[in-house]
């Protein structure tokens, strides 16, 4: 470290030694700086830092309205895997509990190539202030623990990745922290799809589970993948299994679904359920073809650029998927009941679109 800004982080922490402090801007000469300050228990403090004279002067409370004394601690916690692998994670503890036989939400980290961090957490806390614990785990792949525990995460989702959730429950259940009766799993994105998977591989664990905007459909999600994401989308797909024709690879290995699988993936004429790709195909279609008469306040989108994505969803789907919906918005005749619905509130849809694609 720079040894002028050792000595003054050095006086920092020790003005303020139960927090995290970070020097999170300051002027081009470097003469005043604003220093945020947290713990797990303390949402950010934002102070005023006096280079000349090393003072600080307090700002600002992030969340005045926490006090920090009521808050629960999140500890860091470590445990192995079922093949000796060593993971992270961390645990909350409701306040004033005994840390005993407690009811506990898992709660895995979106991503997945990110990880858990220590720090003030609102939903977390939220939680623990209605008496759960909650248990993350920095499973492999997580970030910040070496190229090896990242790597160890190749072609892993939905299997040793999950496992390590598996895992990380059972530890807590075996240390008496959790009761094996009461727990439940909640994620967004990758989280999201961990608790999915954990209903699914493994729905003895869990009594319900909460999956926030999660991936539940992984081909999709490539297919659909947005330009911003081409940089490290190649990376995405090597380091996935269940992408492609892998995805077979990871429904054989679970054996005991099967017959639900083949459900899903036998639908005929009769089928009262739609699969995912079917609805997200749908709606992109009808954002883009529905109307008759595509004009300027639709939206932002010109004819030009209607018979554009027209012609790209061409390349994607079947001639008949297109026609089948134009021709049931043409004559609004037998159309589901979700286009239905969609023609009863078009005119608030022209509205969201109009202003984001303003925005965009």
């Amino acid at each position: 470290m720079d040894e002028r800004w050792a000595r003054i982080m050095g006086g920092i922490n020790a003005a303020l030694p139960d927090t995290i402090n970070l020097m999170t801007s300051t002027d081009e000469e470097e003469t005043i700086g604003v220093l945020t300050a947290y713990s797990s228990q303390q949402p950010p403090v934002y102070y005023l830092y006096n280079f000349d004279n090393s003072s600080l002067k307090f700002m600002a409370k992030s969340r005045p309205w926490v006090e920090p004394e009521e808050m629960a601690e999140i500890k860091s916690v470590e445990f192995k895997a079922r093949d000796g692998l060593i993971l992270q994670g961390y645990l909350t503890l409701p306040p004033g509990s005994d840390g005993k036989n407690l009811p506990t939400v898992v709660h895995p980290h979106g991503g997945p190539w990110a990880r858990d961090g220590w720090g003030y957490n609102p939903a977390i806390q939220f939680l623990a202030s209605r008496g759960y614990a909650v248990l993350q785990v920095n499973f492999r792949g997580s970030t910040g623990f070496g190229m090896e525990h990242f790597l160890a995460s190749r072609k892993q989702w939905g299997q040793s990745m999950q496992t390590d959730i598996t895992d990380a429950l059972q530890w807590a259940v075996d240390q008496g922290i959790s009761d094996p009766d009461r727990v439940c799993i909640y994620g967004a994105s990758y989280g999201g799809y961990a608790a999915m998977a954990g209903l699914t591989y493994s729905p003895e664990l869990y009594k319900c589970g909460i999956n926030y905007v999660g991936v539940t459909d992984l081909p999709l999600l490539f297919k659909t993948a947005p330009d911003a994401w081409a940089a490290g989308l190649d990376q995405m797909k090597e380091l996935n299994k269940s992408y492609g024709d892998e995805v077979a690879a990871i429904y054989s290995e679970t054996g005991e679904h099967a017959e639900a699988i083949a459900k899903l993936e036998g639908f005929g004429e009769d089928r009262d359920f739609v699969p995912l790709e079917d609805i997200a195909r749908d709606a992109y279609t009808l954002r883009i073809i529905a109307a008759d008469d595509l004009t300027d306040d639709f939206g932002q989108y010109r004819f030009e650029e209607a018979a554009r994505r027209e012609a790209a969803l061409k390349d994607q789907f079947s001639p008949a998927i297109i026609n089948r919906i134009k021709d049931s918005f043409r004559t609004n005749k037998d159309a589901p009941e979700l286009w239905k619905r969609w023609l009863r509130d078009r005119e608030r849809l022209r509205g969201y679109w109009k202003v984001t694609d303003d925005y965009l």
